[in-house]
């Protein structure tokens, strides 16, 4: 299992937080230090990534990761980032929860976006963003057009933090019952609306996913997303990472948290 983490991405939602770049950049340094296997860095939107950017060329570019959606001006904005840091691995996302007759639309949209940049990196991730709180078999659908066209890591997102350990346990297990793709692999995204960010994500772990994905101090948008000391701790993986320069990251990142 791999920790795969998104403070300089998703924990930087949290409106409390005020890092400089020296800071992000530090905490990304003490992050690949640590042993974290994926550093989360950026949302390519169409904006300006420069402080990003410099975050990315400060640690290993085999861990770095940006987060984008199916646009293809956003997918070259992506690819273009990525050269310049020499990173490897994209986050695709798109909207899971949708109705029946968007489906087919949905499906050409991941097909097209996973295929503008399967020849470009080494990981293609995608997210069902609410996909928990989808239809099964309309999420289903998605995944497996995403790993048809090349993504070999499918998210699991309970984006909203709706679900308690048992409803996500059922979601997951139905998913991995009958999947058949052996190329892919899975990962999680739990958020922490009704306090179960860290145990959704500990059952996933027990079921076998291939990452998880967490912040320092579970910063992020609303009530934050999974713990990453709390479920090391938990998991027993402490010895596995270095929790000292865990911890050291964390404490930069609850000193810029305002109130």
């Amino acid at each position: 299992m791999q920790i795969f983490d998104t403070t300089l991405r998703d924990g930087l939602l949290s409106k409390k937080i005020k890092l400089n770049l020296k800071e992000k950049i530090k905490i990304a340094q003490l992050l690949d230090r640590a042993g974290i296997e994926v550093i989360e860095i950026a949302h390519i939107l169409k904006k300006d990534n420069a402080d990003e950017m410099k975050i990315g060329q400060a640690v290993d570019p085999g861990k770095i990761c940006v987060l984008v959606d199916t646009k293809p001006d956003n997918l070259q904005r992506a690819l273009d980032f990525l050269q310049a840091t020499h990173a490897n691995i994209v986050h695709i996302y798109s909207m899971a929860n949708i109705k029946a007759q968007e489906v087919d639309l949905r499906k050409k949209e991941i097909d097209d976006a996973v295929k503008m940049v399967k020849d470009h990196v080494a990981t293609i991730r995608w997210t069902g963003f609410d996909g928990n709180r989808a239809e099964p078999d309309l999420f289903k659908a998605q995944m497996l057009q995403a790993a048809a066209s090349g993504a070999r890591i499918i998210s699991v997102a309970d984006s909203f933090g709706v679900n308690n350990p048992q409803e996500f346990e059922t979601i997951l297990g139905r998913i991995f019952s009958d999947w058949d793709d052996k190329r892919t692999n899975f990962s999680v995204h739990c958020h922490d609306d009704l306090g179960f960010a860290v145990e959704n994500s500990i059952r996933a772990a027990r079921l076998g996913v291939h990452q998880v994905e967490m912040t320092l101090g579970g910063v992020g948008a609303r009530q934050g997303n999974c713990n990453l000391a709390q479920f090391l701790k938990q998991m027993s993986l402490a010895d596995r990472y270095n929790l000292e320069l865990i911890q050291q990251a964390e404490a930069l990142v609850s000193n810029a948290i305002s109130e």
